[in-house]
């Protein structure tokens, strides 16, 4: 899930005191302010946890990310060959391709496609 929804849905289950900081595709950083107890947060809200949660498990310096996901601008790509399959192609060399931005899906801006990729 999008670091985003994940920190809006902390908020909206009336968690505050922790900020969610993506560290790759399927990896989160869970900064706690002072006082916040993450045992007590995951026993008070114990369902809406394990829907979003994997694991959980203090950070150490070896923990890193294997994937991460980035965004391709890609400028110079002639109109008359701007298609899905020729932004993916493009995507493929760099990474694996996982999604446009919306503005490059509905042709809003046709000087620069933004291609997420995992790599």
């Amino acid at each position: 899930m999008d670091v985003k929804v994940i920190q809006q849905g902390l908020i909206m289950e009336g968690v505050v005191g922790i900020k969610v900081i993506g560290m790759g595709e399927t990896q989160l950083f869970l900064q706690l302010e002072e006082g916040v107890v993450l045992e007590a947060v995951k026993r008070n809200h114990e369902v809406w946890w394990e829907v979003m949660f994997k694991r959980v498990r203090k950070w150490a310096p070896p923990m890193v990310a294997v994937n991460i996901s980035v965004w391709l601008n890609v400028t110079g790509i002639p109109l008359y060959v701007w298609d899905e399959p020729l932004l993916k192609k493009i995507g493929s060399l760099f990474g694996v391709f996982v999604d446009f931005d919306e503005e490059t899906i509905a042709r809003k801006r046709l000087d620069l496609a933004r291609i997420r990729i995992s790599t």
